[in-house]
C-alpha cells in the first residue's frame, strides 16, 4: 500500500496513508473533516464512510460503488441502509 489522494466528485477531499494493513483518512476539505485520522480498510471504504458522511449531513441518499466495484446506495437517517444496487 502506498499514500494516495483521496477524491470524491471529482474533488480531492483528503488522503490515504498506509498504517500497518490499513489506511489512515486526513481531511482536507471541511465537509469531511469529521472522518478526519479515521482507520479504514481500503481507499473503497474511505469513499463509502464519505459518501455515507455527506448523505447524513444533507438528509439525502447517493449512489456510491464500493470497494469491491459494486455500485451501493446509501440511505441517510436514522435507518441508514446500504445495498448493492448492482
Amino acid at each position: 500500500m502506498k499514500k494516495q489522494a483521496v477524491i470524491y466528485n471529482g474533488l480531492e477531499v483528503g488522503i490515504a496513508v498506509p498504517v500497518d494493513d490499513r489506511m489512515k483518512f486526513i481531511a482536507v476539505k471541511f465537509n469531511v473533516i469529521d472522518l478526519d485520522n479515521g482507520i479504514f480498510n481500503s481507499v473503497g471504504d474511505i469513499r463509502l464512510a464519505i459518501a455515507e458522511h455527506i448523505a447524513s449531513e444533507a438528509g439525502k441518499s447517493v449512489d456510491v460503488t464500493a470497494s469491491d466495484g459494486c455500485p451501493v446506495a446509501v440511505t441517510a437517517g436514522p435507518r441508514r441502509m446500504q445495498h448493492c444496487i448492482g
